[in-house]
């Protein structure tokens, strides 16, 4: 059986601190893909595989 990863786009979370909740909360028991940094097209994201493997892209 083949898994696909399936992956959410989190956008317009309102804050940093926003960010930073869900990075906390998804990164427990989960992997980081990238920690929470600054990109050219926005000032606050991350991405993460949570523990039941979904991945996230967080960002403000």
């Amino acid at each position: 059986m083949k898994w696909e990863t399936m992956t959410f786009n989190v956008f317009e979370m309102g804050t940093e601190k926003n960010v930073q909740h869900a990075f906390d909360v998804l990164s427990d028991g989960g992997v980081v893909i990238e920690e929470i940094h600054e990109a050219p097209w926005n000032k606050c994201c991350a991405t993460v595989i949570d523990k039941y493997g979904v991945c996230w892209w967080l960002a403000i």
